[in-house]
């Protein structure tokens, strides 16, 4: 399984493919360098996150998401967005 590390490092990648994605939808992207925070539009204000897939006893894949509010406290966002991750393939 992907490791915590191993997502922080891929985060940057997945928030460029989600940027150049929605670009190529016809829609206007802007990534706050401090925050991250993706700006659609000019008006929705969206948050990424990315969890890693853990098995659980049974076989079955469940995804811990984790939202730290020391972190997003300070950030105004609209929505955010769920990057499932299994066995360090995200999106």
């Amino acid at each position: 399984m992907e490791g915590a590390c191993g997502l922080r490092q891929l985060h940057p990648e997945i928030i460029a493919r989600t940027e150049h994605t929605i670009a190529e939808l016809g829609g206007h992207i802007r990534r706050d360098p401090k925050t991250d925070l993706l700006t659609l539009n000019d008006e929705l204000v969206i948050s990424l996150v990315l969890a890693r897939c853990q098995t659980t006893p049974t076989g079955h894949l469940r995804w811990r998401i984790r939202f730290d509010p020391g972190r997003s406290c300070p950030f105004y966002r609209d929505a955010t967005a769920f990057i499932p991750c299994l066995h360090g393939v995200c999106g």
